[in-house]
């Protein structure tokens, strides 16, 4: 038994953590002892002419200076094998003077060039302080480094002996102090009577990117293997976060841009699991981390399996995978990857030799995931353009503004392209425009603002979050949006008016409505059958009925001056959160859009349900019988209410009319009917009067976004509408539609994307109907999701109750959200073709629309560990790959989903700012492969 140990892994790398601690390595890191050999002259064995041609060969080959034929002594130096830091150049390094030697012949080549071919016993060795030092792992000599900003400065060296200059670079390698001098001579030669060039100075080495050193040694060294652990690979991580990342593999040779689009008619891709990783950033080359398959091995390692690893090298490109979710996709040609660890060496990236390994990164926070990628793109050498465009749509404007010339990390550029320093700039030149007044200047009077936002077709992405988790300032806010580009198509950047929800609709007849004020309290549900009554707290919030129990009723306070150290800002954002705890709390709700009628209770037994005709009257909320006059009583005006008032009625009789009186009755569409009783008959007739306007607002209010929807669709994207507009009048005469051009943007879209979602203005993030399913096999079910404070809540729509089930609730602190076609990878077999033509569809509201599958599709990785009613303890930190649950999402059309891909998106950004310190706990847990 002890013996399978023993050759067990676990074994295995007891042993060789043993050897590694028994002392340095012993391992000669030549081929020979011959000194000379090391300097090109072999001064034990004789010469053959073969070995000098072959010699002069590689020499000439790779560009390496070769010196004119001498009669005199020349001196030859060497590098110490120990670096220095540039201070203390002059002193550390030191080159002997002793170091001559006597050429006895010659030999002469082609051009007049000879070399040394010859020495004695006689001639000098190299003094013991600059001979080479044994090292315990073979180093490859570069003759040119890759450009490395962000790297520790190379120090150059220039010693004088005998009239001619040599010079040194020293070449950075490990933390013990070990280093490499690369030597060339400033002497210029001449090969066949033409002059060769002078080697280029090691700053403009340094300096060379991208296709300059496609053909020197720094770009056949950037093909190479690359060993992980070694002093080559810097330790320090740039960035590290958590995330979910597809990895897929291609024979094929993709683009500069690869995106979801492009992924979708691309062929042969073969895909593996869609799983969380540690992802981390080393200088040059992205590591990502995953768990041991084999319990308690990343203990004894100290370190996460290190699973991929991506070089960040000019075959690296990095493009916009979706905007909608801001997942950015990194390709790179197939390579193995080495790391020389204690455990074993292990190969990774294997595949073909030929082709193209595909990453697909989805970060959880949306200004994260922005992060990475403009760093990424600065990184990989993408220059900024001369000039930005700034539009703005309610004034159809443009303007344009130059870039300062400089890198793009120029402090100078930052300095300009701030949001505020933006928007003052564009406001300036505007103010000049004939309508400006009119439109804008009005709007700012009024207490609006302008903001800068990030337009892709029919999505927006507002310029906010100037600064980042850990306080840091994010100079890059607004020219982030300069690196996106999907489908060919770059992103604009616009000035917008700020909106928030509309409070206002216009009917077709012109009248105006206002948003009625919600109404809340407490209510006894009286059974139909049994007569019992059931204590509930009722409370409207966006056009909904929320039931919640008694005991999580989270009243308003009571009537009183306000705390004077509060602002009128905090008390809304307090009042919003009071809504958001409500709606959690809330076990049923209902849609005041299905109400047919709210009436006053006439009949002392309530009925079950009763028969209903919609086909008279389609438009219910605006016919007469549904404003019909309340019939109120003299004795409605003296009930005291609750048991008192009761207990003034001497008869039974009187007693029992007397809760009718105070009761009023929901008859929904579907014919059921719900009775409620209040505390006196005068709160039953404000009940009645509130609850009616809200019915007939927020029915025309839904009907008004689903057409404002596809008048954006229509005008942004070019699509024909799948119902023509008929004009029924035509003695009237009215001004055809403008033509679609997409290319300009709807104004409307400020409304759509309003920044009462930013703001947290109201206690629902956004709500609406969808259809989706608990899990990736289960059915399609028509489901209402309401998204508030952090949580999104779905409700089973059941036809045959009034009331709307929960069914969970979602905590998105730990959540991912995708969508599109890589969403649609994720589903099972059979549930999704892409060969589908789409169909047209419409829709209750109005609306109509035939997006592709995959464009109505998202989805949402949860933490399942997670409380559902407050923010997950600081020091529960889920594991990495932790077990999650998968909701699948359909919506009615693109801009529905791109809607709440972004609702959500942004709830997420607010629950981990919230989260800071966890956060930062969750980023920094894991060990990494440390290097030797």
């Amino acid at each position: 038994m002890y013996n399978k140990w023993v050759q067990s892994e676990w074994g295995q790398a007891r042993v060789r953590r043993r050897m590694a601690k028994s002392g340095p390595g012993k391992k000669w890191i030549g081929d020979s002892f011959d000194v000379g050999v090391f300097l090109g002259v072999d001064v034990i064995n004789k010469p053959s002419s073969s070995r000098i041609s072959d010699f002069v060969s590689n020499a000439g080959e790779s560009g390496l200076p070769v010196t004119r034929a001498s009669t005199a002594a020349e001196t030859f130096v060497t590098a110490q094998s120990r670096i220095s830091s540039p201070t203390d150049a002059s002193s550390e390094h030191r080159v002997s003077q002793h170091t001559s030697f006597s050429m006895r012949s010659s030999s002469a080549l082609p051009g007049g060039l000879t070399r040394p071919i010859s020495a004695d016993s006689s001639t000098p060795l190299l003094s013991v302080s600059h001979a080479v030092n044994r090292q315990p792992s073979i180093r490859k000599v570069r003759s040119e480094l890759p450009h490395n900003p962000s790297g520790p400065a190379a120090s150059r060296i220039s010693t004088r002996t005998e009239g001619h200059t040599a010079h040194f670079l020293t070449v950075p390698m490990d933390r013990k102090g070990k280093g490499k001098m690369v030597h060339y001579s400033e002497e210029v030669l001449t090969r066949n009577g033409a002059a060769t060039p002078t080697p280029a100075p090691p700053e403009e080495v340094l300096a060379r990117s991208g296709s300059d050193v496609e053909d020197t040694s720094a770009g056949a060294a950037q093909k190479a293997i690359i060993a992980v652990g070694t002093p080559a690979a810097q330790s320090e991580s740039i960035m590290r976060d958590r995330m979910m990342v597809q990895v897929s593999f291609t024979p094929d040779t993709l683009g500069p841009n690869f995106d979801s689009t492009k992924n979708r008619v691309t062929p042969h891709i073969q895909y593996e699991d869609y799983s969380e990783y540690l992802v981390v950033w080393r200088k040059e080359r992205l590591e990502l981390y995953k768990n041991y398959s084999i319990p308690g091995e990343e203990w004894f390692t100290g370190h996460k399996q290190l699973a991929f690893l991506i070089p960040l090298r000019n075959s690296t490109k990095l493009s916009l995978y979706c905007f909608t979710d801001f997942t950015f996709a990194i390709t790179c040609p197939t390579a193995s990857f080495r790391t020389r660890s204690r455990t074993r060496t292990r190969y990774l990236l294997s595949g073909s030799r030929n082709g193209t390994n595909i990453f697909v990164f989805n970060a959880r926070s949306r200004t994260r995931a922005v992060d990475w990628h403009w760093k990424l793109w600065h990184h990989l050498g993408n220059a900024l353009p001369s000039s930005v465009e700034v539009r703005c749509p309610t004034l159809d404007t443009r303007l344009k503004i130059d870039i300062p010339q400089g890198t793009v990390t120029d402090e100078a550029t930052y300095a300009v392209f701030t949001p505020a320093n933006i928007i003052s700039l564009c406001d300036h030149v505007l103010r000049r425009a004939n309508d400006y007044n009119e439109v804008i200047g009005k709007v700012i009077e009024k207490g609006g603002s302008l903001e800068l936002a990030w337009r892709m077709d029919t999505r927006l992405d507002w310029v906010r979050q100037s600064f980042d988790l850990l306080g840091s300032p994010r100079s890059w806010a607004v020219l982030y949006g300069l690196a996106l580009r999907m489908a060919g198509q770059p992103a604009h950047l616009e000035l917008r008016l700020q909106e928030h929800r509309l409070t206002r609709v216009v009917i077709k007849d012109g009248t105006r409505l206002d948003e009625p004020s919600g109404i809340e309290g407490y209510l006894d549900r009286i059974r139909p059958n049994s007569q019992m009554k059931h204590a509930v707290y009722l409370s409207t919030h966006d056009g909904y009925i929320f039931f919640l129990p008694v005991s999580h009723a989270n009243p308003p306070p009571p009537p009183g001056p306000p705390d004077e150290d509060m602002q009128a800002e905090d008390l809304r954002k307090v009042e919003a959160l009071r809504g958001g705890r409500q709606i959690l709390n809330a076990g049923r709700m209902s849609d005041l859009r299905d109400v047919l009628a709210v009436r006053r209770a006439i009949q002392s037994i309530p009925r079950h349900s009763e028969e209903v005709n919609l086909k008279d009257t389609p438009e219910w909320e605006d016919a007469e019988g549904f404003w019909e006059n309340v019939e109120s009583f003299e004795q409605d005006h003296r009930d005291s209410g609750g048991d008192e008032g009761l207990a003034k009625v001497s008869k039974s009789a009187d007693k029992a009319q007397l809760r009718v009186r105070r009761s009023f009755e929901l008859l929904f569409i579907s014919g059921r009917v719900v009775r409620f009783e209040a505390h006196s008959c005068h709160n039953a007739l404000e009940w009645i009067s509130k609850l009616r306007p809200l019915v007939s607002y927020w029915r025309k209010r839904h009907q008004l976004e689903a057409k404002t929807e596809m008048d954006i669709v229509y005008a942004s994207t070019g699509r024909p509408r799948i119902t023509p507009r008929t004009q029924l009048d035509k003695d009237v005469e009215c001004p055809p539609d403008a033509p679609p051009d997409p290319d300009n943007s709807s104004p409307e879209l400020s409304s759509y994307y309003n920044w009462c979602l930013l703001e947290g203005c109201r206690a629902i993030s956004k709500s609406g109907k969808l259809y989706g399913h608990k899990d990736l096999r289960a059915q399609y079910q028509h489901m209402q999701l309401v998204l508030v404070t952090g949580h999104l809540v779905e409700y089973h729509i059941s036809h045959s109750s009034v009331s709307l089930h929960r069914r969970r609730v979602i905590h998105l602190l730990d959540a991912y959200v995708c969508s599109g076609y890589l969403a649609a990878l994720r589903l099972p077999e059979g549930q999704y073709n892409p060969d589908a033509p789409p169909l047209p569809r419409r829709y209750q509201d109005g609306l109509e629309s035939d997006d592709l599958d995959e464009d109505t599709l998202f989805m949402v990785w949860w933490y399942t560990g997670g409380s559902t009613h407050k923010l997950v303890p600081e020091n529960s930190i889920p594991g990495l790959n932790a077990k999650r649950a998968v909701s699948v999402y359909r919506t009615r059309s693109k801009l529905e989903r791109d809607a709440w891909v972004f609702a959500i998106n942004t709830e997420i950004e607010k629950a981990v700012r919230a989260a800071r310190e966890r956060e930062v706990k969750l980023r920094e847990a894991g060990g990494l492969v440390k290097r030797r």
